[in-house]
Formats: C-alpha cells, structure tokens, sequence
C-alpha cells in the first residue's frame, strides 16, 4: 500500500492471479483465526494524519511533492491530491505513559514539518475538510503525481462506465431551507476533500468485539466535542462576514 507502480495496464490473467492472492489472504485469515497465530504482545497503538497544505491566503496549495523533498521524513507520504499529505507515527505498547510521548512526539514532528513547508511557500493544516476547496481543485490534473493514484483513477472508472455522482443534502438549520450538493464527478480527487484521523490499535482476536464497540461507543462523543469546538471558534463578529 502506498508503493508506487509499473504497470499501465492489467490483463486478464493480471486479474485472476490478483483474486487468487486474495483468496490466499482469506484463506490465511480463516487459519489464523482458528489455529491461532496472531501476535500475543500486549496491546500497542499507532496512528495516520491525512494533512492539507494551504498557501499564505489559506487556499489549496498544490506542492505536495515539494514539501515533501522539504521535509525529508519517510514518516511523511503522498497521498490523493497534490494538496495532501500523510503522516504515520510508529507503533507504540499502549501502556504506562506512551500516550503522552505520542502527543509529544505527534506535535514535534507536525511543528518541524510545517516549518520545512513553508520553505515551499506552504502551511500545514489538520482539517477534515479544507473550506477553501473549491470546484477548480477537483480537476483529474491535480491528483499527485505518482503512477499509481491515475491507475487507480483509470481503473475505478473503467470498472463503472460511468461519472460518480455526489449527493449530500445537510440538516436544516433553524429558519433556513436545507442544504443540497448534487454533481457529478470524472475523477477520484473529490475524496481528497475529506481527510482524516486513523488511529490504529492492536489487541487479541477475543478482544477485538469488545474494543470495536467501545470505538463506536466514543466515536459520536469525539465528533460532538469537534463539532462543539469548531462552534466555539467560530463566533460571527457583528458587521463582519464569518
């Protein structure tokens, strides 16, 4: 994942040797699971950022590649859109104090990277969707450049036979008609609008139900308290446009 490709073009034997290792992998799932075979090391998080990069008046800043040559970090990645970026922090036992070393390092990392970007004349910024995008950065021309997102790009397409459509109508707001987007779509890069927070965690299999309902037990909690605290900050001044 993440590696770059060779290939332009995919036969129909590229295919089914590609289903066979999948059905491999299952395979080697249903065993694991029965015979055991996972890792018996106490439990140990990691977690992926998804970032954008903005210019001086906060709009996309296409210069991925750029900032990452700045930055010189296998920890910072590629990802969809030349505005985007990927950060990986390394795995850590989930015991004693690591979580605060995670924030501590996370934050170290972050602050030395964004000082390297604006050598590209670029910022760092963590936000789930970026409000400046607009229409124009959602053009094919803009996804990053390496092989493997227009093969990815080429393929899903190819296996619709048809634009992707974008339908998403928001909650009316109190005295407001509801909102509506409806359009169409000719690449992949509308999904790098939508970055986010990947936090990892491994645990044994007989664990793994309990864990999961916790994790969507908390996760309305974390999105009210963004929600609450993007609210907070953005209180309109009169006579001001917010």
């Amino acid at each position: 994942m993440g590696q770059s490709v060779a290939t332009v073009s995919f036969s129909h034997a590229d295919r089914q040797r590609y289903r066979a290792k999948v059905q491999r992998c299952l395979d080697a799932l249903a065993r694991m699971l029965t015979e055991g075979g996972f890792s018996d090391s106490p439990p140990s998080v990691g977690l992926e950022i998804e970032l954008n990069l903005v210019d001086d008046d906060l709009r996309p800043a296409m210069a991925n590649s750029v900032v990452l040559e700045k930055i010189n970090d296998p920890a910072f990645t590629i990802e969809l859109a030349q505005h985007n970026l990927e950060l990986n922090v390394r795995p850590r036992p989930l015991a004693g104090d690591q979580t605060l070393e995670l924030e501590l390092e996370l934050d170290a990392a972050l602050a030395d990277a964004n000082v390297k970007a604006h050598d590209a004349g670029a910022s760092i910024v963590l936000t789930g969707m970026l409000p400046t995008l607009t229409e124009q950065h959602f053009n094919p021309r803009w996804l990053s450049n390496n092989p493997r997102y227009a093969l990815l790009n080429e393929q899903i397409f190819a296996a619709r036979g048809e634009d992707m459509v974008l339908n998403m109508e928001g909650p009316a707001i109190p005295g407001q008609r509801s909102e509506r987007l409806r359009g169409y779509a000719d690449s992949i890069i509308p999904e790098s609008a939508c970055t986010s927070t990947q936090l990892h965690l491994q645990v044994p299999p007989e664990q793994f139900a309990a864990h999961w309902n916790a994790a969507q037990c908390l996760a309305g909690v974390q999105v009210a308290i963004a929600a609450e605290s993007r609210c907070s900050c953005r209180q309109p001044t009169p006579g001001r446009r917010s």
